[in-house]
């Protein structure tokens, strides 16, 4: 038979697939939580060690794994976490049932990367001991020895308003204030994991009707793009510190020049934006430790994942809102094998109606309809292509063509707000740098912007995702003030 010649490319095409089957940031955390595996083993059980220090790992068994998970299921006894301004937290003897099963995921991952089969007795012993564990917790909880609620606590509105304030308020690094204020509402708005919030690209975003779209070709809960549905984002031009188009719009025009060869991320390298925010949003929390205690919120219980929890509670507490299956759709968590079959999103609506009430507007009130300012596009463009490069450089060899759609509002929105942000920003933010701001665009535009609740005479834009009590809540607002207007015609008769 001939000898035949592998096909190294393909080769390392196939490995490099295979390799993917993990999240990088998984496989860190298995890598160092196996480390701890092996040290321990090296302290406690030497017997399993050769002389050069590697390890007999096909020869350890069942007892030895069963003593390692007893080890990590004890809670360190000197160790107390403190607040920023002190104060003692009271830590359970025990780690968390996530803390402990982690080590166990670790240990199968790698003794499947090394191709090293665990006989059924150790396989056995490892679905007995987490089971077990499972009651135990649910026992240190019911005496009052573990705290009820594990992980990161959800954020409050008031706090997600209150951090908001403050990334508008920062006098110093005000480019990464202007980020931070972003990624938050975007974060907020979206019920998005940060991951996908860094890696949110301008090719995914794009206008319809009074809503900007935004989908995420990948989720979590789909890798294979099977199952993307649009989030719709909401303009909130009453609360200006909480609106995104607002934000998004401060944060174009504050980024300076993009070549048109840059990778087309909105918040830059994706490798560093979760970081970054990560920082920042630790930073202002303990800067504002004081406030946020009156407030309720610990902030040693705060982290990033506080604000996917924080806006999914909220939405599931607002009388008459959004539908769990609305608000586990938009957050893209798996409804269960049998759902997510027959479960997909509608044309009713549902999305758009989460989209406004995550905005922060108030479902119990006619002006949970209120449309976004923009212009009237019937009328022709407002700005030519010579005056959208002026003030956008980059703005046909950067932006993508439905993108640009984007921009018509996302400028509708700062000529709308040019006083606010100028009372609210700091003088050398770099927004008052741009092009823009140094043009006559903004005030000459300032009469062409229209806003409005429901439906717009002039413009015709038609407000969505609005339920149908808020549409009577208007037209009985309309009654009313037409019977003020004939009350007060028959007294001047009278």
């Amino acid at each position: 038979m001939d000898n035949i010649e592998l096909d190294t490319s393909n080769l390392t095409l196939s490995n490099e697939i295979r390799d993917k089957n993990v999240a990088p940031s998984t496989k860190t955390r298995y890598l160092n939580q196996f480390k701890h595996f092996n040290d321990w083993i090296r302290t406690n059980k030497a017997d399993y060690c050769f002389i050069d220090g590697t390890i007999s790992y096909a020869d350890i068994d069942t007892d030895t794994f069963m003593e390692f998970f007893a080890e990590k299921i004890k809670s360190s006894s000197n160790i107390r976490k403190r607040t920023n301004t002190g104060d003692s937290i009271i830590v359970s003897d025990y780690n968390t049932y996530d803390h402990v099963s982690g080590y166990k995921s670790a240990i199968l991952f790698h003794y499947k990367k090394m191709r090293i089969d665990l006989s059924d007795e150790t396989l056995h012993a490892f679905k007995e001991f987490f089971n077990g564990y499972k009651r135990k917790i649910g026992e240190l909880k019911q005496d009052g020895e573990m705290t009820s609620k594990e992980g990161k606590d959800p954020l409050s509105f008031s706090g997600y308003r209150f951090i908001a304030r403050k990334a508008l308020d920062q006098k110093d690094d005000l480019g990464l204030a202007s980020f931070a204020w972003c990624f938050l509402l975007f974060a907020w708005n979206l019920i998005a994991r940060c991951v996908s919030v860094s890696s949110l690209m301008y090719d995914h975003i794009w206008w319809e009707e009074d809503a900007m779209v935004i989908v995420f070709p990948t989720q979590k809960n789909d890798k294979e793009n099977k199952r993307v549905s649009p989030k719709h984002v909401y303009a909130n031009p009453q609360n200006p510190e909480i609106c995104p188009i607002l934000a998004f719009a401060v944060y174009i025009w504050s980024s300076g020049f993009r070549r048109s060869d840059s990778k087309k991320t909105v918040l830059g390298d994706t490798r560093d934006n979760e970081s970054r925010f990560c920082t920042w949003l630790r930073k202002s929390l303990g800067l504002y430790a004081d406030n946020l205690v009156a407030m309720g919120i610990l902030i040693i219980a705060i982290g990033i994942h506080s604000v996917r929890k924080g806006i999914s509670t909220f939405l599931s507490s607002v009388p008459g809102g959004p539908s769990p299956i609305a608000i586990y759709l938009r957050a893209g968590w798996s409804l269960g094998s049998v759902q997510h079959r027959y479960i997909f999103e509608g044309e009713g609506g549902s999305d758009q109606l989460c989209g406004r009430a995550s905005s922060g507007l108030c479902l119990t009130e006619p002006n949970f309809g209120i449309l976004p300012p923009h212009f009237d596009l019937s009328a022709g463009e407002v700005l030519t292509l010579a005056e959208w490069e002026q003030i956008l450089p980059g703005y046909r060899s950067f932006y993508p063509q439905r993108f640009r759609q984007v921009l018509v509002f996302l400028l509708a929105s700062l000529v709308h707000h040019k006083s606010w942000l100028k009372d609210r920003l700091s003088s050398n933010h770099p927004l008052f740098q741009s092009r823009l701001w140094s043009s006559d665009i903004l005030d000459r535009l300032s009469s062409k912007v229209y806003i409005g609740v429901g439906k717009h005479p002039t413009t015709g834009l038609i407000a969505t995702g609005v339920p149908p009590h808020i549409l009577l809540a208007n037209q009985i607002e309309i009654l009313r003030a037409e019977g003020k207007l004939f009350q007060a015609e028959l007294v001047d008769l009278i």
